[in-house]
């Protein structure tokens, strides 16, 4: 016989310690040198700085970072369980460097697990962080956390 419909049903996970979360949760940022996409950022530092709150230990993410970038060197998406000690994101490029000169769009998918967090934890922060040199139009990051993983 075919299920025509659920009863009870519920779109959170509840783990032994009766913490509930949200089945996914999803953050994006994104940042332009300027309105009409002419000036580019040359600065080094840290941008698109987001957190992400509900995230369950063990949680799996996909992060999609995009851009239109010049010459750049040293970048590097990062999370922290914790707001201060960050780790670089996994499955992407680790070390982010484009020397073409000419501004192009790039996209860049990183994916991975979330671990170490007590129980008390919930928020994950995320940063792209520029140690060399920085030649930007536009950045975007879009974060997918999986917590039914």
């Amino acid at each position: 016989m075919a299920v025509k419909k659920f009863a009870n049903v519920s779109s959170t996970i509840v783990s032994q310690t009766g913490s509930s979360f949200p089945l996914e949760v999803f953050g994006s940022v994104f940042q332009r040198a300027s309105t009409n996409f002419t000036t580019e950022t040359q600065s080094t530092g840290t941008y698109l700085a987001l957190a992400i709150g509900s995230v369950r230990n063990g949680a799996k993410y996909r992060a999609i970072l995009s851009g239109v970038y010049g010459d750049c060197s040293g970048g590097f998406l990062e999370y922290s369980i914790n707001g201060s000690n960050y780790v670089q994101a996994a499955g992407g490029i680790q070390s982010i460097a484009f020397g073409t000169g000419t501004f192009r769009t790039y996209v860049i998918v990183y994916s991975g697990s979330i671990s170490g967090m007590s129980s008390s934890q919930s928020t994950v922060s995320w940063r792209l962080r520029w140690t060399g040199q920085l030649r930007s139009t536009y950045q975007s990051l879009y974060v997918f956390i999986d917590n039914t993983q």
